[in-house]
């Protein structure tokens, strides 16, 4: 039988293992979330950046909205 001093070892070296497990999956969560945040932020700038340089269908003025009215649509016989 183990003595009561040994066994004491052992359930404080598990403890801190489990404690530096969980420090670190609350480290990589972090990290995996402050990236996904930081990329999307950049995603988002650089769509809004894009959309006001495109030129509208259209128009020769880029980022000028124009009311668009389709043609009725009919029946050809």
């Amino acid at each position: 039988m183990a003595r009561f001093g040994e066994l004491s070892k052992r359930k404080a070296q598990s403890s801190l293992e489990v404690a530096l497990v969980l420090i670190g999956i609350a480290v990589l969560v972090t990290a995996v979330a402050r990236s996904w945040s930081w990329v999307n932020r950049g995603m988002v700038d650089r769509l809004s950046s894009y959309k006001n340089s495109r030129v509208v269908a259209g128009s020769d003025n880029p980022g000028v909205a124009i009311d668009y009215q389709g043609k009725k649509l009919t029946i050809v016989k």
